[in-house]
């Protein structure tokens, strides 16, 4: 009994299922949260058990090596942190407080997993996470189907109330949804590619069509951003007569569900649509952040900033957001913010493959008109694996 118990539970289990423990958490703060709208607080304090995981993770891998190139932003995203808050302590209030201390742990959250674990990690870890990963994800897609054609509200993006359309089945949060599902397709197609498997091929073709569902614009840019990649990756397919057939297929298919597809496209474009007639592309695209920003944020910038926040940030985060990625982390990190974020970047970056760098910028890119890229923990942590994963596998492919 004692052998198997010891190999079921090694030193290497925590941080193999660390991705397993984070969405089932989150799924269970869904169903808390679909009961109870009005109380948050199962939101504000999921940050501390994932933190208690990757610590315990940390400590039950027993390979006490870190990477001090990912130090750095930590100490400039701690000072920063300290030097807003502390210095502007008497204008906040508890409710300040507290989104503040939630919006820091998480920004600083994937720091410290990529400088606790980065240079100790190992390749049979980071195949088995992306592989739960991906059949995570495919099971998020069929219960994204069930939800739009059963109507379940557990399994809507918008589960917590209003009249938006968009289901993404386990995932708790929308804002992260478009960035988990990008990722997804993209290991995806990478896996499909180094192993040819019509199973993945089909995974793939679920985790594209149902990321359309999610009702999110990012999901659907991403998604398209995925297409262009792909249709470049593949241009000298098109010399190949079973590209035709295959291309045939998807228009019979696309004719075959063309009711859903119209249904699912005109709910989900519908307030695009109305908003780009009204305001004009840019304001439709962003969903009103680009007046958020000459409204709010540029206005209260002007009026109370001085040369300190301008370098570390300010503390009245919540009031002045617009969710637009640059602008958010100038208003709370300020300048520090984003050097800290240049270096970790720059360092990821460096030694990474041009299919890993494909991923990292595109959801930067997106982030620009989105936000909630850099303080969702499941999005970095996750970009992360997948990103050490292509490195270390294509690394071991030259080697051979």
């Amino acid at each position: 009994m004692g052998k198997i118990t010891d190999k079921i539970y090694n030193k290497n289990f925590l941080l193999k299922n660390s991705l397993l423990f984070f969405f089932t958490y989150d799924f269970i703060i869904k169903l808390f949260v679909s009961y109870d709208i009005a109380n948050l607080t199962y939101y504000r304090y999921g940050i501390v058990f994932k933190i208690l995981i990757i610590i315990s993770a940390y400590i039950s891998y027993n390979q006490y090596k870190v990477d001090y190139k990912f130090l750095t932003p930590i100490i400039l995203l701690s000072i920063s942190f300290l030097v807003s808050q502390l210095s502007f302590s008497s204008t906040l209030n508890q409710a300040n407080i507290l989104f503040n201390g939630h919006y820091f742990l998480n920004s600083v959250f994937a720091l410290l997993f990529v400088y606790m674990f980065n240079k100790t990690i190992i390749l049979r870890v980071l195949n088995y996470q992306i592989k739960f990963f991906i059949w995570f994800m495919a099971l998020n897609s069929v219960a994204i189907l069930i939800g739009y054609f059963f109507s379940l509200n557990i399994f809507k993006s918008y589960f917590f109330g209003g009249t938006r359309f968009g289901f993404q089945g386990l995932l708790l949060y929308h804002s992260e949804a478009g960035y988990i599902y990008f990722i997804a397709i993209c290991m995806a197609y990478y896996l499909y590619l180094k192993n040819s498997n019509a199973f993945l091929g089909g995974v793939l073709l679920l985790l594209f069509v149902t990321s359309f569902i999610i009702g999110t614009k990012k999901a659907s840019f991403l998604s398209l951003i995925f297409f262009l990649y792909f249709f470049i990756d593949n241009i000298k397919l098109l010399k190949k007569r079973g590209t035709y057939y295959f291309l045939a297929s998807i228009l019979i298919i696309t004719f075959l569900f063309r009711h859903i597809i119209v249904d699912i496209f005109t709910k989900q474009f519908s307030l695009f649509v109305r908003l780009y007639s009204e305001e004009g592309f840019f304001t439709s695209f962003t969903s009103y952040r680009n007046v958020l920003l000459q409204k709010y944020f540029i206005p209260y910038i002007n009026d109370n900033w001085g040369v300190l926040n301008y370098i570390f940030g300010g503390p009245k985060f919540a009031n002045s957001r617009v969710e637009l990625e640059l602008f958010d982390l100038i208003l709370f990190f300020g300048l520090g913010g984003i050097v800290a974020y240049v270096s970790f970047f720059k360092n990821l970056c460096t030694s990474s493959t041009k299919y890993s760098n494909f991923i990292i910028f595109s959801l930067i890119f997106a982030s620009l008109f989105s936000g909630n890229l850099l303080s969702s923990v499941n999005t970095m942590v996750i970009m992360f694996v997948s990103v050490l994963f292509v490195n270390y596998d294509r690394e071991q492919s030259l080697q051979k």
